[in-house]
């Protein structure tokens, strides 16, 4: 029970759900360019969606601080536990979370708050954490701004091909009223026959 009232629904961690739920959240755009979870868009997401998120942050930066504090996978769930227990005493006075720890001062409940905003000051405070979904992002971009340059660049082909033919009509309309056809004869002789194209 207290599994869940901290960890939600997630019981493992499979790589195929880790990208799904991760994948989820950049779809949604609950994860902005940084890597950090929008607040406004915290209700999208589950508890156990956020576990996975920062599961996967684990998983990538297992050399720096707060995530060398869990060993390895097999004790996530107990580690991970410990780190939420101390960045929770950390960051806010004890009589804010009283309600979430037990008499041994055992963390028994988080809030999807608590998770965001761990998640949130985590990514802050390290620069240099690995985070292939701000390339992503800043792939994605850059791609669909290269989109727009080559759209705008083919309206202003066409604009100015469209606007070559109108002044090509106008031309043959203002100088080709009654021309003259020029034709050989089988005698050799030069004949002018004269072509009313207009009426």
């Amino acid at each position: 029970m207290i599994h869940e009232h901290i960890f939600g629904q997630v019981t493992e961690f499979k790589p195929l759900m880790v990208n799904c739920a991760v994948g989820n959240l950049v779809v949604l755009r609950v994860i902005n360019p940084a890597g950090k979870i929008q607040l406004e868009k915290m209700k999208l997401c589950t508890k156990a969606t956020l576990w996975h998120y920062i599961f996967y942050l684990w998983s990538l930066n297992k050399n720096v601080f707060p995530f060398t504090e869990i060993k390895e996978e097999k004790r996530f769930f107990k580690e991970a536990r410990k780190v939420m227990e101390t960045y929770m005493l950390t960051k806010y006075r004890f009589d804010q979370v009283s309600k979430y720890f037990n008499r041994q001062t055992k963390l028994v409940y988080a809030t999807k708050l608590h998770l965001v905003e761990f998640i949130n000051d985590t990514v802050q405070k390290l620069p240099n954490l690995v985070l292939p979904i701000a390339r992503t992002y800043a792939t994605k971009e850059a791609l669909l701004l290269d989109m727009l340059k080559e759209d705008a660049r083919l309206n202003r082909q066409m604009r100015d091909q469209h606007q070559s033919y109108e002044e090509l009509v106008d031309m043959i309309l203002e100088k080709v009223e009654s021309p003259y056809i020029r034709t050989v004869s089988p005698s050799n002789q030069v004949a002018f026959a004269r072509l009313n194209f207009l009426t």
